[in-house]
């Protein structure tokens, strides 16, 4: 009788040194995923902030485009100078009229 309660006692000694050591061996195992979790916490927020960043580049650009393109779509002014190119009238095609006419045109 003595022998089966020292062979009980043996296996309940391994039973709970078994279970100290599984116990250890989850606790490691929670820390290990506890700083897993930091790092990507902090990969996130890294991620985030250049989300961010990216996002005040793109709408900087896309300012940047729409007033290109209110820049295309008005009408210049043209110079003055080119207004009074279209209004020139040559009597004939001779040097002397188109010469003439460029004096007109310059105020010369």
């Amino acid at each position: 009788m003595l022998f089966n309660f020292l062979k009980d006692a043996k296996t309940i000694v391994a039973i709970v040194i078994s279970a100290v050591v599984y116990i250890i061996y989850l606790n490691l195992e929670l820390g290990l995923l506890n700083k897993k979790v930091e790092l990507l916490k902090s990969e996130n927020a890294l991620i985030i902030n250049e989300k961010a960043l990216c996002q005040s580049f793109l709408d900087k650009q896309n300012k940047a485009i729409d007033e290109l393109k209110l820049d295309v779509l008005k009408k210049p002014n043209e110079p003055k100078e080119v207004e009074k190119i279209k209004k020139i009238y040559i009597k004939d095609k001779s040097c002397e009229s188109e010469l003439k006419a460029y004096k007109e045109l310059f105020g010369q």
